[in-house]
């Protein structure tokens, strides 16, 4: 049964018109030749770097396989869980959040059949942030493209340290690794 985290997931520094346009297409984001094939093409690359990343912070080998063993991860704006669910096979105790509620059910779905044990929540990084959760990696591959504050400052002028990841950074455990990639456009 899918159930809600939080009654209103919307906080002030979430977009809405971008929750609203990548919930429209929830049913794509597993589909490699859907709305979201840029994504499954990328996914090997990031994937490895955030691997050869988290390993080299954490000392673990790259070759076991299940590296990521007692690592917590949040991935911050997850989609359909395309990051997530890797994270999760190498062994992470993963979190994914995201304020669209048809992403959240197209995840849990897919890691359902898929049979893996993911947190995931239709939520907010500042409500995880406001209920003192803790995590040893954050993930924000996209998210702030539904962030409107981020959205709203040009793309060459430094960003300053917006609400939401003044959230994050409260709620790091004192060794994270913290892994950001934005794309924007324009």
């Amino acid at each position: 049964m899918f159930e809600k985290q939080i009654k209103k997931p919307l906080a002030n520094s979430v977009d809405a018109e971008e929750i609203k346009k990548f919930g429209a297409l929830a049913d794509e984001w597993w589909n490699p030749e859907g709305s979201f094939k840029p994504l499954h093409k990328l996914n090997p690359t990031r994937l490895q770097f955030i691997r050869d990343q988290i390993c080299e912070r954490f000392d673990r080998n790259l070759n076991d396989l299940k590296p990521f063993n007692g690592i917590r991860i949040a991935d911050i704006g997850c989609g359909g869980g395309l990051l997530t669910e890797p994270m999760a096979r190498l062994g992470a105790d993963v979190t994914g959040l995201d304020a669209s509620e048809k992403n959240i059910f197209a995840a849990r779905n897919h890691a359902d059949r898929m049979g893996l044990r993911i947190d995931y929540r239709y939520s907010t990084v500042e409500a995880a942030a406001a209920a003192g959760e803790t995590y040893d990696v954050v993930l924000n591959m996209g998210g702030c493209r539904a962030c409107s504050r981020c959205r709203r400052i040009p793309a060459r002028k430094q960003r300053p340290r917006s609400v939401r990841w003044l959230h994050v950074r409260r709620n790091l455990e004192p060794n994270c690794k913290v892994v950001r990639f934005c794309h924007r456009r324009r």
